[in-house]
């Protein structure tokens, strides 16, 4: 069956603009970068690949930065809504802004609802120092 058409609104938020590096969501724990990087390989080469793992959740995300901003949305267009290998049902792709204004917060969405404060500084803390946390109740 043939994928359905979408518009340049389901690639990309207005307010992320298009670059070279995509955030992708919806990633099985059994992922591996071999399979994530021939998965991208196929709508162009891949530059630089990071695989996000949260704990012991099920489900990860990549960072996936692509040689240019066309071979991104060419991956965008070709992988959004596909199951990759490794046995995730389907990918969630998006454009990772690199033009906001910098800052010292981090907003960390889609944890686990028995994640931690320790689990949150074993996760981040390898990336530097967590000044200060705090993981907020469910609405």
């Amino acid at each position: 069956g043939g994928a359905a058409r979408r518009s340049q609104s389901d690639v990309a938020p207005a307010s992320v603009p298009p670059s070279d590096n995509l955030y992708v969501k919806g990633l099985t724990h059994r992922v591996t970068e071999p399979q994530l990087r021939r998965t991208f390989s196929r709508a162009g080469k891949v530059v630089e690949l990071k695989i996000l793992r949260y704990g012991d959740s099920h489900e990860c995300s990549a960072l996936v930065r692509m040689e240019s901003v066309e071979a991104a949305e060419a991956a965008i267009e070709l992988l959004q809504g596909t199951a990759p290998e490794g046995g995730a049902p389907t990918l969630t792709i998006r454009f990772h802004g690199k033009d906001h204004m910098p800052s010292d917060n981090l907003y960390v969405k889609g944890l686990p609802l028995h994640f931690t404060q320790g689990g949150l500084q074993a996760l981040v803390g390898e990336y530097g120092v967590v000044r200060r946390s705090r993981i907020l109740a469910p609405p």
